[in-house]
């Protein structure tokens, strides 16, 4: 597209001397001409042709000269074209002040064609230049524009006084008072005295530090509480930014959510209420079925069948119990309530009484469970000895349910932690030749009440352990990984953190208590409870000197499962006996009431 130029001037021959000069540029379409012969005919041929480029004028001329033309163009709102002025030699009054109305550059007479070329060309690619500029800033505002639209924020710029200088989105966001909401008010004439003090105070702060400010409040609108959000930025030396947005659905929101919240909390506390009642109703009669079967399994009297039918009914009701364990310890994590009771172990005892538990159930199927304990390993530890117990328990009880031929593997390693000196990082890992686990399986193994697909092929448990076991890893510091093939086998590996300590302080437990003729099962939820062992719990020291009648109720109560009557009878104990109610109940909830009648017999074989 050509360039257009206008020439103003008031000399016949000017015109002439422009086409021939540059007769190639317009022959090729590179160059277009206009001519005006003063300042009156430029103004006409302006408003005719308003994509005039470049204005080449003479300032002397008759009518209006080329000063005054450039005076009435830069009145103009209009773009005008870039203006080279001509003057006599010498005239440079004229010029500095063509120059200071606006003109780009200038020409002397007589003008050389050649410098008015070169003049020329300078000129348009200025104009190209500023043209370009132009679009872009246009193409800016533009989008920038539609940004702004687009925000649903309502855009208020206001300046230190909080005078309103400018509002966009007005129509998008309910206003508190439309009416005053305009361009020259005080944000303290239309909003309420409170929000306008705080409105002001932030710009302050924005002002004075540079930061953004941030507010979230209510405001009545149309009768309707509304909350909005602002933020405060500075744009200017005495103004800032308010950009308000209408939070009231978030507000909502999260209204709706804490009442969800409320909710689901409370039908939590209530499930938690319903599973510990329940807990003492089907406690009270597995007191009768596991209390009386280990009465009768020490009548000489029964045959053989009975004695079979007996100890189906003992273990019936001790896989019940386990049942009921893992679904009360799995309410009391989600509840909080589960506690770390660090105390002084052996843990190489620990280790091997749980290996020994397990044994007779590996035997029966035919397992080859192994164990090896690492010489690097450190007996003498601070730890929760109940919580050990049954993380190990649980992963080995797994390895050997799942388990139908080949071998279950124990390996128990020690090592210095290293980001403590005083603590060893222990390494249970148990490896079973087992079905696998499937890969998409793997991550639900932790979740509670959730089984593989072994797992519902196995009519035990109820998908608690792996769960409880890994809540209970986390409660101590450490961290559960599995890794499996199908077809090949699975191994968990546990690592935990263990205070070292002397073996002088650890109490080393006696070799009665890895005794195998308690099941499995029962002796794991024994030692679930605190770290004193059941057996030696109740001495005859803690018996001495109470009054005799008590003692025989209590006997009483103890040979017919009278859970009741036991309760009762706790509440009567003296002063001066401060601990045994603890150690009574501890049985009690334990089952263990014959370990109550032998410790009675001691204190009295005659009478009791």
């Amino acid at each position: 597209m050509a360039a257009k130029i206008l020439v103003v001037d008031d000399e016949p021959t000017m015109q002439v001397l422009v086409q021939k000069s540059f007769r190639r540029k317009i022959r090729k379409g590179e160059l277009e001409f206009l001519f005006a012969n003063n300042g009156v005919e430029a103004l006409a041929q302006i408003d005719a042709h308003p994509d005039v480029d470049v204005m080449l004028t003479d300032i002397n001329m008759p009518r209006m000269d080329g000063l005054t033309l450039l005076d009435h163009l830069s009145k103009r709102g209009s773009p005008t074209p870039k203006t080279v002025v001509i003057s006599a030699y010498g005239d440079f009054g004229n010029i500095r002040t063509a120059m200071n109305r606006g003109a780009f550059d200038f020409l002397t007479k007589p003008i050389n064609f050649d410098d008015l070329e070169i003049t020329l060309e300078r000129t348009l690619d200025h104009v190209v230049q500023l043209r370009e500029r132009n679009e872009a800033l246009r193409k800016s505002e533009a989008n920038n524009r539609a940004m702004l639209m687009a925000i649903p924020d309502l855009l208020i710029r206001i300046n230190r006084e909080g005078v309103y200088q400018e509002l966009r989105n007005t129509e998008q966001v309910r206003l508190y008072d439309r009416e005053k909401t305009v361009v020259g008010n005080r944000i303290q004439d239309v909003l309420p005295p409170d929000l306008a003090a705080q409105w002001l105070a932030m710009a302050q702060a924005a002002l004075a530090t540079g930061e953004l400010q941030l507010h979230e409040y209510a405001l009545e609108i149309e009768g309707e509480l509304q909350y909005e959000e602002s933020r405060i930025v500075v744009t200017g030396e005495d103004e800032v930014l308010i950009m308000v947005r209408d939070i009231s659905d978030r507000k909502q929101a999260e209204v709706a959510l804490n009442a969800a919240k409320e909710l689901a909390e409370t039908a939590n506390r209530a499930k938690s209420a319903f599973l510990a009642s329940m807990s003492h109703e089907l406690r009270t009669p597995l007191n009768a079925i596991l209390g009386f079967s280990q009465l009768l399994g020490g009548d000489q009297s029964l045959s053989l069948d009975q004695r079979e039918n007996l100890l189906t009914i003992k273990r019936s009701g001790e896989h019940l119990l386990s049942l009921i364990n893992d679904i009360l310890a799995m309410s009391k994590l989600e509840a909080g309530q589960i506690k770390v009771n660090l105390a002084p172990l052996d843990l190489h005892n620990l280790i091997e009484s749980v290996y020994e538990m397990h044994r007779p159930k590996a035997q029966k199927k035919g397992l080859n469970l192994h164990l090896e304990i690492s010489e690097t390993l450190t007996p003498a530890v601070r730890s929760d000895d109940s919580k050990l117990r049954q993380i190990f328990s649980n992963l080995i009880g797994n390895a050997i349910k799942f388990t139908d031929v080949g071998r279950v593997v124990i390996r128990v390693n020690g090592e210095p932690d290293p980001q403590d000196s005083s603590r060893q990082l222990l390494e249970l890992t148990v490896e079973d030749t087992g079905p696998g686990i499937e890969s998409d399986e793997i991550n639900l193994l932790f979740e509670p009440f959730v089984q593989s697909s072994n797992g519902h092929k196995s009519t035990e448990g109820t998908g608690l352990g792996l769960s409880i076991s890994r809540e209970y890893v986390q409660l101590l510091g450490g961290e559960i990984h599995v890794d499996s093939e199908v077809n090949q086998g699975s191994q968990f590996t546990v690592v935990l953190p263990l205070e070292v300590c002397g073996m002088e302080t650890v109490a080393i437990a006696s070799p009665d208590i890895l005794a195998t003729d308690i099941p499995a099962d029962l002796q794991i939820e024994e030692s679930t409870e605190d770290n004193i062992h059941l057996e030696t719990l109740l001495t005859l020291e803690d018996l001495a000197g109470l009054p005799l009648p008590w003692l025989t109720q209590l006997h009483q109560a103890a040979l017919t499962i009278d859970h009741q009557v036991i309760l009762e009878l706790l509440t009567e104990i003296p002063a001066s006996h401060h601990g045994l109610g603890g150690k009574i109940n501890k049985l009690i909830d334990n089952f263990r009431f014959d370990l109550i009648l032998e410790t009675l017999h001691d204190c009295d074989p005659e009478r009791f």
